[in-house]
């Protein structure tokens, strides 16, 4: 339950900003420019996920813009280290009640690890795992992440959209 209401909350406040920012300045190009956002603690976080997905998703705007414009709208600032602070969710709950927000996690976790990979060559803690060794299978797809592929995340098999 308490997801469920952290996306609707997330969600509802998002959408809200990028119609008022749209009737503001009569188009998102330049949504990075004019807005700042602060998440304070874990409790919103999914919103980073949530914006992507809007951008990407319902205003078709292409994978690297809107992460890029994601990566300059949030900050994030941690108050505390308590456990009871640090919400976490099981990846199967987040795959059965999120799933097109799991398929924007993945990717951005796989081009993180990827650029890791760059700029350390030889480091084996970030040796790509063999398919055999992976726990999710989303995680051993190629993406392709697009408004196309909304449309079947709810019903794909793995979570994922081979590229």
């Amino acid at each position: 339950m308490r997801l469920r209401q952290q996306y609707f909350f997330v969600s509802a406040s998002l959408q809200n900003l990028i119609a008022r920012h749209i009737r503001s300045f009569g188009s998102i190009t330049n949504l990075a420019e004019k807005t700042a956002i602060q998440l304070n603690d874990t409790h919103p976080a999914i919103a980073i996920a949530e914006m992507v997905r809007i951008l990407v998703d319902l205003h078709e705007v292409p994978w690297d813009e809107a992460w890029a414009s994601a990566q300059n709208i949030f900050s994030y600032t941690n108050h505390t280290l308590l456990p009871e602070a640090l919400e976490t969710w099981p990846v199967s709950l987040m795959e059965r009640l999120l799933p097109r927000h799991m398929q924007i996690i993945y990717k951005i976790n796989n081009a993180h690890l990827e650029g890791l990979r760059e700029t350390n060559p030889g480091d084996d803690a970030l040796a790509p795992a063999s398919p055999s060794s992976r726990k999710n299978t989303a995680a051993a797809c190629g993406w392709a992440i697009s408004p196309s592929s909304a449309r079947t995340a709810s019903t794909a098999s793995p979570l994922c959209i081979p590229s």
